[in-house]
C-alpha cells in the first residue's frame, strides 16, 4: 500500500522524513504493513536493493555492498545524510509557521528531489562501470 507521491508531498515531508530516519522500515523484511508511509520507504528501497545487485555484478564502488561495507559504507549514506538535513530544514520551516514573528524561509527540497539524485548518480556509476568492463572484454 504504497503512495510514491507522499515522496514530494510538502504537508508530509517531516512525517515521511521521521519514518525514514527514525523507524527505518527498510531495514525489516520486505513485506507491507498496510501503513503508507513506512510501506512507501519499503518501496524506495526496492531501488537500491537493486542497484547493489547491479554493483555485485560490476563491482561498482558506489553500489557494490562487499567494497562500501570494507570502507565502512552504506549505500544509505548519502540518502540518509540529505534526509538528515531536510528533515531540519522542514523543522525550522513548521516553527517559522507556528511561531509567525519571522519570515517564512524558502521551502526546502523533498525526499523524492534527494532520493532522484541519488538513485541517479548511483545508476550512472554503475553503467559506466559496465561500459568500462565490456569494453576491456572487446579489446
Amino acid at each position: 500500500m504504497s503512495e510514491p507521491s507522499l515522496l514530494a508531498d510538502p504537508l508530509r515531508q517531516l512525517e515521511v522524513l521521521t519514518c525514514f530516519l527514525e523507524e527505518r522500515p527498510y531495514l525489516e523484511m520486505p513485506q507491507p504493513r498496510g501503513e503508507v508511509v513506512p510501506d512507501t520507504i519499503q518501496a524506495m528501497w526496492q531501488a537500491y536493493v537493486y542497484l547493489s545487485e547491479v554493483g555485485s555484478e560490476v563491482a561498482d564502488r558506489e553500489t557494490w555492498p562487499s567494497k562500501l561495507k570494507q570502507d565502512g559504507r552504506s549505500i544509505l549514506d548519502r540518502l540518509i545524510s540529505g534526509a538528515t538535513i531536510l528533515q531540519g530544514e522542514w523543522e525550522a520551516l513548521e516553527q517559522a509557521v507556528k511561531s509567525k514573528d519571522k519570515p517564512l524561509p524558502e521551502i526546502p527540497r523533498t525526499l523524492l528531489e534527494i532520493l532522484y539524485e541519488d538513485v541517479t548518480a548511483k545508476s550512472k556509476s554503475a553503467a559506466v562501470r559496465r561500459c568500462s568492463s565490456v569494453d576491456r572484454v572487446r579489446s
